[in-house]
């Protein structure tokens, strides 16, 4: 059992690599970036959790920072709401600030799972207006052909199932660590997992100068 759990982990760690590569056409793509960010944050934290033993937890913090422009982005484009761009902005930066300041607020220097379940749950409503909108557009004969269609949809599953994990994330730490590890590296290893391959598969059917 343990050594199935840690191919899930591995196979979840490298894949925003092998995202990234499956939808190179896209490269010069914001979501092919992240990727790229994805699978160098998860490489990062690796190297210094096993080969240096660092506490590598607080340095998540910068990478779910960045997931959230990244993500506004993202909806920024399909949502139809550019003539709110400089309020969006401005939101972004606001919702950053509180991040920062609850993140330095925690008695530990630690990954701020409790404000990224908030983002989970904010990024999860954000994708079901995302869905709403592709369907009134209907821009594409199938809708699997949509490339907003998979990435959204990897951005839901992964937010949807998440945001109820890292809520109660640190009271499940206090009571069973073996059941957190379990957890951690069966059902969140699983949702990162399904969330790349689908950002992946949307950036491939990207056209050459098709933008999402």
């Amino acid at each position: 059992m343990d050594s199935f759990l840690y191919i899930i982990a591995k196979i979840s760690a490298y894949s925003p690599f092998f995202a990234a590569l499956f939808a190179l056409r896209a490269r010069w793509n914001f979501m092919w970036f992240y990727l790229l960010l994805g699978g160098l944050a998860e490489l990062i934290g690796g190297l210094l959790k096993h080969r240096w033993e660092w506490q590598y937890e607080f340095l998540a913090n910068f990478y779910i920072s960045f997931e959230i422009v990244f993500y506004m982005i993202f909806f920024y484009q399909n949502l139809l709401i550019k003539k709110y761009k400089y309020l969006i902005i401005l939101g972004v930066f606001i919702w950053q600030g509180i991040f920062w300041l609850d993140t330095f607020n925690q008695p530990k220097l630690v990954m701020n799972t409790s404000a990224l379940g908030v983002n989970c749950l904010i990024y999860t409503l954000l994708s079901i207006l995302v869905f709403q909108q592709i369907l009134v557009r209907q821009e594409y004969a199938r809708l699997y052909s949509n490339p907003a269609f998979w990435i959204n949809t990897g951005i839901f599953i992964c937010a949807s199932g998440s945001c109820l994990f890292f809520i109660l994330l640190e009271r499940v730490e206090q009571e069973n660590i073996d059941f957190l590890i379990m957890l951690w590296m069966t059902f969140y290893c699983l949702l990162n997992l399904i969330r790349y391959i689908f950002i992946g598969i949307g950036l491939n059917r990207l056209g050459r100068n098709e933008r999402i």
